[in-house]
């Protein structure tokens, strides 16, 4: 039943045409699936029509089955000033958006995981203990590297960095004189307590450390990544696609590149399960700043990035793009 759940998300965060076959297809599957489920209590009813029908459909199952019944033996409550949630699934349960299941049938009355709780996810729960780890000593410094060839957002995307980060505390490469090179960009990796890569993402399912990021002069791959010792690596911010998903032939074996640079050294990850919308990028990157240096002087950014909200940081630009009323597979991808 996984791996299904697991396919329908991978064509509905596709960003091809959805043809009336494979949505039929989808359709079947689906209705298979609530056959098993709920012992022949399947709705008649069931249409999909598109890539938001089939999020719908697989977000209110993981809501129905798996996340609803963990509200109701922590006994969560709806709140402003709700609490983060470890998630720490394996096998086909890390190709799927347990963070956004919900009910969204009714728009009036959506019912979804977002409303209770801060969702977070590790690859595993050695990996929470770094989180715990004395804060460096050293100055805060943070590397902003972009890949604007087939990317133009990814211009604006740096200059909403530049009005949330204290300029002093910025390095930018890809900028016009400035490439950015493998050697480059890993060589200052362990001065930086944050990395922000706005380019596409390469995974390998078969050899992971060779998966990687996509620089001007060639692949930084994870092997590379490792071989640098990050004391200061808070944080490393991938808008690149499919940074948090590995093989889904191989769900206990492939190790996505996010979980790959929390084994690297980094103690937390940004990343997405799908090909995110270029246009989204700035829209997500601005409100995430903005909340991580949000209390500096005269409404100024702060000096340094307060670490213990980051996940706080990432919910509030997903309800930013959401709010915009964009398509499921945008907003869930994050």
């Amino acid at each position: 039943m996984l791996k299904a759940l697991a396919h329908i998300i991978r064509i509905a965060g596709s960003q091809s045409p959805i043809s009336r076959s494979l949505i039929d297809q989808t359709q079947d599957i689906n209705i298979k699936l609530l056959g098993e489920e709920r012992a022949g209590r399947v709705s008649s009813n069931i249409q999909l029509r598109s890539s938001d029908d089939m999020f719908k459909s697989v977000l209110r199952m993981l809501w129905d089955e798996l996340v609803k019944p963990v509200i109701n033996f922590l006994d969560v409550k709806k709140s402003d000033e709700m609490t983060v949630l470890q998630w720490c699934p394996t096998g086909h349960f890390t190709f799927l958006p347990i963070h956004a299941a919900g009910c969204y049938d009714d728009e009036l009355a959506i019912d979804c995981a977002p409303d209770y709780f801060i969702s977070s996810y590790t690859p595993a729960i050695g990996a929470l203990l770094a989180l715990d780890s004395a804060p460096t000593t050293q100055p805060f410094q943070m590397m902003a590297v972009i890949q604007s060839k087939g990317l133009p957002s990814t211009r604006r995307e740096l200059e909403n960095i530049r009005r949330r980060v204290p300029c002093e505390a910025l390095v930018e490469l890809g900028v016009p004189g400035v490439p950015a090179g493998v050697e480059a960009v890993a060589s200052r990796l362990s001065n930086m307590s944050i990395v922000h890569f706005a380019c596409h993402g390469n995974q390998d399912p078969w050899k992971p450390l060779d998966s990687g990021l996509k620089l001007d002069d060639g692949l930084l791959r994870i092997s590379r990544i490792m071989k640098e010792k990050m004391p200061n690596g808070s944080l490393a911010f991938l808008c690149a696609c499919e940074t948090a998903m590995g093989d889904q032939n191989l769900p206990d074996e492939a190790m996505s590149i996010g979980a790959s640079l929390i084994f690297s050294g980094f103690r937390q990850v940004v990343a997405t399960v799908w090909k995110m919308m270029d246009e989204d990028g700035p829209t997500i990157v601005d409100a995430f700043y903005e909340e991580l240096f949000f209390g500096g002087p005269d409404g100024r950014p702060a000096l340094k990035p307060d670490m213990t909200k980051s996940a706080l940081a990432l919910h509030l630009a997903v309800k930013k793009l959401r709010s915009q009323g964009v398509s499921f597979r945008r907003w869930v991808a994050f």
